[in-house]
């Protein structure tokens, strides 16, 4: 787990996933970078998604490296957890 000192801003996309064990909220990255894919979420979507588990003011958030549904791939992060959007989205 890494601390989290700052949360998204509000023009982040992010998603609540139901793991079956638990319920983490997952941020994807800014808004306008999502639009840029093709890729929308409904409730109940089948997911698996990759990243890393931080803190952030005492809950459990998953930062994604990538999000998957069916078989589209979205990349979001680098494997050091790098944005891949430009930095102040």
């Amino acid at each position: 787990h890494r601390d989290l000192h700052s949360f998204p801003t509000r023009r982040s996309s992010d998603l609540t996933v139901n793991t079956g064990k638990e319920s983490l909220d997952v941020y994807l990255g800014p808004t306008e970078f999502m639009k840029l894919f093709d890729f929308a979420f409904t409730k109940g979507d089948s997911i698996h998604v990759v990243g890393s588990r931080v803190k952030l003011a005492g809950a459990a958030v998953v930062l994604a490296r990538e999000v998957r549904r069916q078989s589209q791939t979205v990349y979001l992060r680098d494997s050091s957890g790098s944005p891949y959007w430009p930095q102040g989205s």
